[in-house]
């Protein structure tokens, strides 16, 4: 059932927000204890494939979470496994849910239109010696608030983060479009990573870190970030290289880009639905 405290509808601009899940407990009784338990949700084709199903399974003290998405849309719980002499525990292991969340960032950051836009904006300019250093900075940046707000320490509202991403992409570009000389923008990554960093633990807060291993899982999806952005850079510096000898090609791109971020800024600032999410 649609729970009473739950809003009827939340607006686009507010999707991604921790404040906008909607929990839906609910349990069924049995006569005797059941060795598989097996979870599916089959209603992705309506709600598409970008929606996360956040679930939580009990059993004799210990809790699992899990993550339904298109892709998985099921689960098997095994309650019977144990080792000799044990009482009865759950799977995956610590170990699959590492995975689980190197996954996840990857995904993110693929899936993540803003950051792979602000990426080639830094791209488009730099030789591969700055380059080595303004990637680095975004890395070390993003990590600390990344972890930061992941585990409670600091934290900003969505929104604010969100626009101000968008503000990061749109002054990139338009940097990109004035200044020649841009030795100190390893400087200027690392203030916007710190920015960025909010964004990923934004999703990170959607997901709901596992009870077990926290910090291990929010590294491992930190390294699936990681992953994911050096893959990015490595498919994407080659055309720009080459793109770099075709005239005006760079301030193009820039512009290109210079529009993407406004748009979304105004999309999040004043709730409006009109650029990919």
């Amino acid at each position: 059932e649609w729970p009473r405290e739950a809003p009827d509808a939340i607006a686009a601009a507010d999707w991604h927000s921790a404040e906008a899940l909607i929990a839906l407990p609910f349990s069924l009784p049995l006569a005797q204890p059941a060795r598989d338990v097996a979870v599916i949700f089959q209603f992705f084709d309506v709600f598409g494939s970008r929606h996360t199903v956040l679930g939580a399974f009990e059993y004799h003290g210990e809790t699992e979470e899990v993550t339904f998405t298109s892709e998985e849309p099921d689960y098997l719980y095994d309650t019977a496994y144990a080792a000799p002499g044990e009482a009865p525990r759950l799977e995956p292991s610590l170990l699959a849910n590492l995975r689980r969340f190197t996954k996840l960032g990857v995904e993110h950051i693929f899936l993540g239109y803003d950051h792979i836009c602000f990426l080639i904006a830094l791209l488009v300019v730099s030789r591969f010696g700055e380059l080595v250093k303004i990637v680095t900075s975004f890395t070390v940046a993003h990590s600390i608030t990344l972890i930061l707000a992941a585990l409670g320490v600091a934290r900003l509202p969505s929104r604010l983060v969100e626009c101000a991403i968008a503000l990061t992409i749109v002054y990139v570009a338009v940097e990109n479009l004035w200044r020649t000389q841009l030795a100190y923008r390893w400087k200027l990554t690392f203030v916007f990573g710190l920015i960025h960093g909010f964004g990923f633990a934004g999703v990170l807060s959607e997901l709901g870190l596992p009870t077990a291993g926290r910090v291990r899982c929010l590294l491992a999806f930190n390294v699936g970030v990681e992953i994911g952005q050096l893959a990015i850079v490595a498919l994407a510096f080659p055309f720009i290289l080459l793109l770099g000898k075709v005239k005006h090609a760079t301030a193009i791109i820039s512009v290109a880009i210079g529009l993407f971020g406004l748009g979304w800024f105004l999309e999040r600032a004043f709730g409006l639905g009109f650029m990919p999410v």
